[in-house]
């Protein structure tokens, strides 16, 4: 896939639709049986969860979801501060240290960073300031503010 240019991805994309959006939903169930595993990758057992797929106007699809764990900090029973540094613990939006963990470093490098594209617009002098990559150490927050067309689904605890 690397070496297909974007019209040649394109392409594959528009020919083939469907296979395309049921790779994304293998991924979604994959990643849920992983937090429900007994690895309890957040620290705690998956109990429920909601999500919804959204596509964007270029095609990009994505989730949305709301995850209920079981045994986990109830906002209502702690102090706000002690639930928010309990979130913080187990969400994140920065780049993994790559003195640390280099394999991660490289893999959310490649998969999780945005990179202008010719679908994004970036490139083209549109946004203010192009997006910048937060280090291990700084939350730089996202400068895409762009308004985009969306289509919908619902996913639920039944997939």
């Amino acid at each position: 896939m690397d070496a297909l240019t974007f019209t040649e991805k394109t392409a594959l994309l528009n020919a083939a639709p469907a296979i395309a959006a049921e790779h994304f939903v293998n991924n979604v169930r994959a990643l849920i049986a992983f937090l429900s595993s007994s690895a309890t990758p957040l620290g705690y057992k998956l109990k429920n969860f909601f999500g919804r797929f959204e596509i964007q106007g270029r095609g990009s699809p994505h989730l949305h979801s709301v995850l209920w764990l079981e045994g986990a900090p109830k906002a209502t029973d702690v102090d706000g501060q002690q639930y928010l540094t309990w979130i913080d613990s187990i969400i994140s939006a920065r780049l993994p240290d790559e003195t640390l963990d280099p394999e991660l470093h490289a893999m959310v490098s490649k998969f999780q960073v945005h990179h202008h594209t010719d679908s994004c617009g970036g490139h083209k002098g549109d946004l203010a300031e192009p997006q910048q990559v937060p280090s291990a150490d700084a939350d730089v927050p996202c400068r895409r503010r762009r308004r985009r067309r969306r289509q919908s689904d619902h996913l639920s605890s039944r997939i």
